[in-house]
């Protein structure tokens, strides 16, 4: 496969990103270079996509003009911030790194398949660094100001053979052979390991309980025996424990189809923890609730740790508008109806009076919207000190 092919599917894949986040696409009246924006409260931010024929034909004099006047198209009042970064995509990276200099740029090394990133340069942009990785070779290459690359950031299992000779496995090479082309090689989904755990967890747990119906009384969140007797373990247990089949089918059905997306954004070990304290959150909302109405009951349910989880997505649909188009209407639908079923909508047209644990509920989201927001916080600041 012939090599302007590498660099039209690395750059095909980069639109299909950008126009699914929301970007917008500036004309450049070139085919070999591409401007994408987003703005954000009155700051822009701008990806300046260079081919590799506007590389080797572009003078440094001329790279600047033109990033100067890109800038300066967004300054004229419209904007109070611009944010820039220059990628280009090209095998010259020597020539690319010389027209970058001074300004924020990455490189697409399309002979080798990787992404060299400078150490003075920002690590990531608007969250691309890691789409990009997954489409190369040998995802990003970090070198420091004068070239070198950085040792131990590519491993020796991911170097091909004749690196490894020529190097001794402790640098990148210049000098290997080519691989095999970036069209062959597909992105590699994080999968929702956690989520499929928790799964499994409750329903081999519902089995037990199938078995050993005492089970179901030795776990439950009840608060006189937290109170009294100190059985503060109960906490943890009533959320691995069901009433019945279709309340474990609607939960994890709920669990799945949320929470697969929100351990896609969030990473797998903040949304097991999110999970896990959103559903202790949701037992001490729950014993408090029953301790001070006087109502002698207990509960359990997973649904507690899943409206941590929904509170958590709640956040993620509102601050993260550009990243709706990724999830189905479908999702979206079967979501809604698995949410009314957990409010008690639909048991109430039947029923005179409920048996969910309302305050469960309450107290789980309440976690997962502030945990959420903690984490866009977070994330906002370090954005802002990247750029």
């Amino acid at each position: 496969m012939g090599e302007s092919v590498q660099r039209e599917t690395i750059a095909a894949r980069l639109r299909r990103y950008f126009a699914g986040r929301g970007f917008s696409r500036v004309d450049t009246h070139s085919e070999s270079m591409e401007l994408y924006y987003t703005a954000v409260d009155g700051r822009v931010s701008l990806i300046w996509m260079v081919m590799a024929e506007a590389v080797e034909e572009m003078t440094s004099e001329q790279y600047r003009k033109r990033l100067e006047t890109i800038c300066r198209t967004f300054t004229n009042g419209t904007y109070q911030g611009v944010h820039t970064l220059t990628l280009f995509l090209t095998k010259n990276t020597e020539k690319a790194r010389s027209l970058g200099a001074d300004t924020p740029f990455w490189i697409v090394d399309e002979t080798y398949g990787r992404l060299i990133i400078y150490e003075n340069q920002m690590e990531d942009f608007l969250g691309i660094r890691s789409m990009i990785e997954q489409n190369l070779h040998f995802g990003a290459d970090i070198r420091n100001e004068n070239g070198i690359q950085k040792k131990g950031v590519l491993s020796e299992a991911r170097m091909p053979e004749a690196s490894k000779a020529s190097t001794g496995a402790v640098g990148f090479n210049d000098r290997y052979p080519q691989t095999r082309p970036l069209s062959r090689r597909k992105p590699l989904p994080r999968q929702p390991f956690i989520t499929i755990t928790l799964v499994v967890i409750n329903a081999i747990i519902y089995l037990a309980q199938i078995l050993h119906p005492a089970i179901e009384e030795l776990g439950a969140n009840y608060w006189i025996w937290i109170k009294d007797e100190h059985q503060y373990y109960r906490l943890f247990t009533c959320m691995f424990l069901h009433g019945s089949p279709d309340h474990l089918i609607n939960n994890m059905l709920t669990l799945w189809v949320i929470g697969s997306i929100v351990e896609d954004e969030i990473g797998h070990w903040k949304y097991l923890f999110a999970y896990l304290v959103g559903g202790l959150a949701a037992g001490v909302a729950s014993c408090l609730y029953f301790w001070s109405s006087g109502l002698y009951v207990y509960s359990v349910g997973a649904s507690g740790a899943i409206f941590a989880i929904t509170g958590i997505f709640a956040v993620w649909l509102v601050t993260t508008p550009e990243k709706r188009a990724d999830i189905s209407p479908a999702r979206l639908i079967l979501f809604t109806i698995l949410i009314l079923y957990e409010l008690g909508i639909f048991q109430s047209f039947g029923h005179s009076e409920t048996t969910i644990d309302y305050a469960a509920h309450v107290g789980g989201f309440v976690f997962g919207l502030m945990f959420a927001l903690t984490l866009v916080a977070f994330r906002k600041d370090r954005k802002q000190r990247t750029m």
